[in-house]
């Protein structure tokens, strides 16, 4: 079994929420690497149609944006805090934006 992910403060993040991901900044982490904030970017659509292939985003840093908290889990998974261990949004090493047109 290899060593859970711990986030860095500056690091790109990404929240999974089911089928759409929202790329964030780590912009904190507990001493003990337990409890993670992480503030979502702002994503501007590169792409023009409405379609799940060739989803392409530009990610910018913005202060102004929501923040959420995780906690690691004992399944090794950060997970918003107070969330069930099975929970969203969940929190993923790598800055990646996505939005499921399906739903």
């Amino acid at each position: 079994m290899t060593a859970p992910w711990t986030p860095k403060v500056g690091e790109g993040a990404t929240l999974c929420y089911w089928t759409d991901r929202y790329a964030g900044t780590v912009i904190a982490v507990s001493k003990n690497g337990r409890t993670v904030a992480v503030q979502q970017d702002t994503a501007k659509a590169l792409h023009t149609m409405m379609t799940d292939s060739g989803q392409q985003w530009e990610h910018e840093r913005d202060p102004q944006e929501a923040v959420t908290v995780l906690t690691r889990r004992k399944n090794g998974r950060y997970i918003a805090k107070g969330a069930t261990m099975n929970g969203t949004p969940r929190l993923m090493q790598g800055r990646h934006h996505y939005f499921d047109y399906s739903f």
